[in-house]
């Protein structure tokens, strides 16, 4: 299950890049409706990349949370242990449950 979820976000990365989800809304339990702003970039020189958030996710979380997408405010969806899907707030520092699996989260999406 960890290494379709892995070659799923791989494909997503490689087809969306940066892209804007539309719909872009998801239900994130006890939090409501978050947007999803945008997938983060894996192009070093665009605006918002994973490469700038990367190293903080591989310290705190032990590469066990790894970002794909931002909100428009300071949060960032990730997939957890390889195949759910969290929310991290980061002015709460608090990981919120959203899915069980990335497609299951783009399935959400309203």
């Amino acid at each position: 299950m960890i290494i379709l979820s892995l070659l799923f976000v791989k494909s997503l990365i490689q087809q969306y890049n940066a892209g804007y989800p539309e719909p872009c809304t998801v239900e994130v339990p006890t939090l409501g409706k978050r947007d999803v702003k945008m997938l983060l970039s894996y192009n070093r020189n665009d605006d918002e990349t994973v490469y700038q958030v990367i190293a903080y996710f591989m310290r705190a979380f032990h590469k066990r949370v790894l970002p794909f997408a931002s909100d428009s405010f300071s949060g960032y969806y990730c997939i957890k242990d390889g195949s759910a899907v969290v929310f991290l707030d980061e002015e709460e520092s608090t990981v919120y449950p959203v899915s069980e699996s990335i497609a299951s989260f783009f399935n959400m999406l309203a």
